[in-house]
């Protein structure tokens, strides 16, 4: 079994600088840890692939004020969730819960201003490894296809159309080929 703690490239310390990364978050669920080293290389992983997403969708100029909260649980927990939030009794990959409504997003924060969350994203590692699985990949690519696509519903992205659909693959595709260029 593959554990995700996946080195930085040389590539990465082109692109950003520690100090304009945003913060990330994360909490892994006891049950959930199978696939995971240590939160702390995770929380590295993600801040860069979350500061290469904001780069590439223009948004925020200052990255580094930018916080999320990544919560890696069970199928049980992401289950209950999905239940209550979206009225649907079973488990699912990914959740997000948005703090900013498509096109009301805040600009740039005054040097001052203390760091604004954009939301939670919850992933269900036992979801993935499943996924991961039956489509032949590894675990590392579908937690990355994971996290852009909750990254993109925190933004107000959203599938239901198939117009919508359509544009947020197109996203996730170009951003998946980008964030893999730094975590691979």
């Amino acid at each position: 079994m593959e554990c995700l703690n996946p080195p930085m490239n040389e590539r990465t310390a082109d692109n950003f600088s520690m100090d304009k990364l945003p913060i990330v978050s994360v909490s892994i669920l006891e049950n959930a840890s199978r696939e995971f080293q240590d939160e702390r290389s995770l929380e590295t992983v993600l801040s860069h692939a979350l500061g290469r997403i904001l780069s590439e969708l223009g948004l925020f100029s200052d990255p580094e004020k930018t916080e999320l909260e990544v919560s890696i649980v069970d199928d049980r927990k992401i289950q209950g969730l999905n239940l209550i939030f979206r009225n649907l009794d079973e488990p699912t990959d990914v959740l997000s819960f948005p703090v900013y409504v498509r096109g009301e997003m805040p600009g740039k924060l005054a040097e001052n201003d203390p760091p604004r969350g954009i939301g939670d994203i919850v992933i269900s590692s036992e979801t993935i490894f499943r996924q991961a699985e039956e489509r032949g990949i590894d675990f590392l690519e579908r937690f990355t296809e994971c996290f852009i696509h909750g990254v993109l519903h925190l933004f107000g992205y959203e599938h239901g159309k198939d117009k919508d659909r359509l544009e947020m693959e197109e996203l996730e595709d170009r951003l998946f080929e980008s964030v893999l260029e730094i975590i691979s």
